[in-house]
């Protein structure tokens, strides 16, 4: 069975893969830059709060038109790829937007110059420490690929 899938996939093009790849990354950064107002979504937040979807669609797409160079030509199933993919891309956010809010919470005084006796404080919290920005991206990429792998 693994040799038939090798006998099909043998003659398809990497470089396309590559190009609709590095566009798709292109086009999401830019949507995330400068259209982040644009057809925003949240599945928690109940303000106006959320994240386009515009980088699920279009990643959505990109994996699309991947199945469809693969030889997938159903239309319903390229169109639940889409959907799923944007689903998808909607948890990762709310995800990372919870994980933020919960590790928010934690928060330390400590003195500004490192002498306990100093009375200058300031308060020091989780979000601010740059490691957090990892763990709350994995979570984040975690949940995501997580239902786009489904």
């Amino acid at each position: 069975m693994l040799e038939a899938k090798n006998a099909q996939s043998r003659d398809r093009p990497n470089l396309a893969f590559l190009v609709l790849a590095l566009a798709s990354a292109i086009a999401c950064s830019l949507v995330t830059t400068y259209a982040l107002n644009v057809l925003q979504y949240s599945f928690v937040a109940s303000d106006a709060g959320g994240i386009t979807i515009l980088p699920g669609v279009i990643f959505g797409a990109a994996i699309a038109t991947c199945n469809v160079v693969f030889g997938a030509k159903d239309r319903f199933q390229l169109a639940l790829v889409v959907a799923i993919t944007t689903v998808a891309w909607i948890a990762a956010y709310d995800a990372s937007a919870i994980t933020l809010q919960a590790l928010g919470q934690y928060t330390k005084t400590v003195p500004v110059d490192g002498d306990a006796a100093s009375p200058a404080r300031i308060t020091e919290t989780l979000d601010n420490n740059p490691l957090m920005g990892y763990l709350i991206g994995g979570i984040g990429g975690a949940v995501g690929g997580a239902i786009t792998i489904l």
